[in-house]
């Protein structure tokens, strides 16, 4: 169960369980939210492939709301795969807060990857995050 037009991508440790969902029980804005469930350490994210122009400031940002995240390791953030740019991470147990990230697409960028994640590369993560109001617009020229 995942948000339309998103894909999962996920890594969990053998016994851990992940569950995706679209829910309207607990969201920020709009109809619904995503949720990310982790019973046991896992690295997952919701994935969605997005055109973009080349050499351009983009922002990047989004609501999270985290429920008994662990803290020792990378937590809840946004991210746009292969920049280098991420958001804060949250971690523990937060109410809704808007976390965001600024950056330039490269010269020959015309593709990116927005993901929503729980826990990361080397570094799986537990708990419940919820994304709600994602988004990527362009900024004006710096």
């Amino acid at each position: 169960n995942k948000p339309k037009e998103w894909q999962v991508e996920a890594w969990k440790d053998e016994e851990a369980i992940c569950a995706y969902a679209v829910t309207s029980k607990v969201k920020y804005q709009g109809n619904y939210s995503a949720r990310i469930e982790h019973d046991g350490l896992a690295d997952s994210r919701f994935v969605q492939e997005v055109e973009v122009e080349p050499d351009t400031f983009y922002k990047l940002s989004g609501w999270v709301r985290t429920e008994n995240v662990g803290r020792d390791v990378r937590g809840a953030y946004l991210e746009i795969q292969g920049t280098g740019l991420r958001t804060e991470v949250l971690s523990g147990t937060t109410g809704w807060q808007k976390i965001e990230v600024s950056g330039k697409t490269n010269a020959d960028q015309e593709v990116v990857k927005i993901l929503c994640r729980l826990g990361d590369y080397g570094a799986p993560n537990s708990g419940i995050v919820y994304f709600d109001g994602i988004e990527l617009k362009k900024e004006p020229t710096r």
